[in-house]
């Protein structure tokens, strides 16, 4: 329950490599 915190696709989807790609560009992106 503690992954719930209302957003379970949050978590659930961030370890898929098509969120750590978008993260990064993100990151890249605000840089």
């Amino acid at each position: 329950r503690m992954f719930h915190a209302g957003d379970p696709i949050g978590y659930a989807d961030l370890t898929s490599p098509y969120w750590q790609q978008h993260l990064v560009g993100a990151g890249r992106i605000k840089q």
